[in-house]
């Protein structure tokens, strides 16, 4: 698993954008790299997307309680959005949005990066 950050300054977005397969691993890295990203970058909307990750998905539901109990990556008046077609990676993310609804309010769920841009009031 590879990811790459982007931080769009004029729009102040960052996006993190993972490929291949995804294991806890990755996805606690990904945490961390963003973590750092946000805090050098201030108060931004965040796009994390996992269009091109693969169907081989070794993501516990383990981890995914354990990042909910981390700290936000940014602050929660902040939008975050994740881009998740897959379906075992959408319901991975509804399971994290879910589980940390009071401490990430502004974390969204959706589908297709057009759903992310239309969310963040882009048009595309």
């Amino acid at each position: 698993m590879a990811f790459e950050l982007e931080f769009d300054e004029t729009a102040r977005v960052i996006r993190v954008s993972f490929t291949g397969p995804l294991s806890d691993e990755d996805l606690l890295a990904g945490y961390h790299a963003l973590h750092r990203a946000r805090a050098d970058c201030g108060p931004c909307s965040c796009i994390i997307d996992y269009t091109h990750v693969t169907t081989a998905v070794d993501v516990s539901n383990e981890m995914i309680r354990k990042i909910v109990g981390m700290p936000p990556t940014g602050p929660q008046d902040c939008p975050q959005i994740s881009v998740a077609p897959a379906d075992v990676v959408y319901g991975l993310g509804r399971m994290f949005q879910l589980l940390s609804s009071e401490t990430r309010p502004n974390l969204r769920i959706v589908r297709t990066m057009d759903e992310a841009y239309r969310l963040l009031g882009w048009s595309h």
